[in-house]
């Protein structure tokens, strides 16, 4: 089979694209939520709020705001005559997905500013409604393809070509770029064959994830004793080493003096750092390199990183 090629978006274009759906915070709810979950559209169209009083009959898709979780069980479709309905998931698996302290904030503002609103145009919310409605009162759910149509229309406003799609396979490359074990990843995104479908999907980012993992297991090698002379049966076995001469000539100039080996930092305290890609190219590095120069200065407090933004200059 051919291999698929995602282009999720990249963190920038990730933060500038929250940044965007906030201007409308219903809106930059249901963006996060499918950002941080990796759930299918459908899927958090579907989702519930959790029942007071147990009045949904059958198996339904639920957020437990005091519990960090949301349990996957159903998703919203159409039928021939153009109604909303519920129906099993994609691949027909119940999955539970743990929610990050963040996105249980964003959920906590959004539910809030939803009962302000029924409040307002005094409506009371229907106990166990969904939790991203067409109506004020929470009673029916959003149309899948009328959120894809505004991502894509809000998307072209920002001058970035993805898709709501596009967001799953944002969540999954920065989950295994974090280092997250291939079958979590499969089981947040809903894949079956026990990861398998997440390799086959996302394997174009195993190898920088590969870089990473061989930059980590460096740092943690004990000092390795360099050798003063060759050694006597390399030297018997008449081995050619390398010298200056027999290196390829660069096609730059390479750093003469500490000064020009040691770029002065040109950022201060609050200033945004590049990209880890830009930073990779601008220093000649690996990009699981740059990568692990962040963490390092993250750990001293240097820099502040958080997740779909660029670092900071603490």
């Amino acid at each position: 089979m051919p291999q698929s090629d995602p282009h999720p978006p990249t963190p920038e274009e990730a933060a500038r694209i929250i940044e965007e759906s906030a201007q409308d915070p219903e809106w930059g709810a249901f963006v996060w939520t499918t950002m941080t979950t990796g759930a299918r559209r459908s899927e958090v169209c579907a989702l519930h709020w959790r029942s007071k009083n147990n009045s949904r009959e059958g198996p339904v898709s639920t957020i437990d705001l005091d519990e960090s979780l949301i349990t996957i069980r159903r998703a919203i479709y159409k039928d021939d005559q153009g109604a909303l309905g519920e129906k099993d998931t994609k691949t027909h698996q119940l999955r539970r997905v743990v929610l990050d302290a963040q996105t249980v904030d964003v959920l906590r503002e959004h539910r809030a500013r939803c009962q302000e609103h029924g409040h307002a145009l005094g409506i009371e919310l229907v106990d166990g409604g969904y939790v991203f409605s067409a109506v004020p009162d929470g009673s029916e759910p959003l149309r899948p393809d009328t959120v894809t149509q505004r991502y894509k229309r809000m998307t072209g406003r920002l001058g970035i070509d993805t898709t709501l799609k596009s967001l799953r396979h944002y969540t999954a490359t920065e989950l295994m770029m974090a280092g997250v074990d291939i079958r979590t990843i499969a089981g947040r995104l809903g894949h079956g064959s026990g990861g398998a479908t997440t390799l086959r999907v996302y394997a174009a980012w195993t190898a920088e994830a590969d870089q990473r993992a061989a930059a980590t297991l460096s740092a943690h090698m004990p000092a390795r004793r360099r050798l003063s002379s060759v050694p006597t049966a390399i030297s018997r076995n008449r081995v050619p080493l390398l010298t200056s001469q027999s290196l390829p000539v660069p096609t730059g100039r390479l750093p003469r003096t500490s000064e020009e080996r040691t770029p002065r930092a040109p950022f201060g305290p609050g200033d945004h750092l590049p990209t880890v890609k830009e930073l990779a190219a601008r220093y000649g590095v690996a990009v699981g390199t740059a990568h692990r120069a962040l963490d390092l200065l993250s750990a001293a407090s240097l820099v502040r990183v958080s997740c779909g933004r660029r670092a900071i200059v603490a």
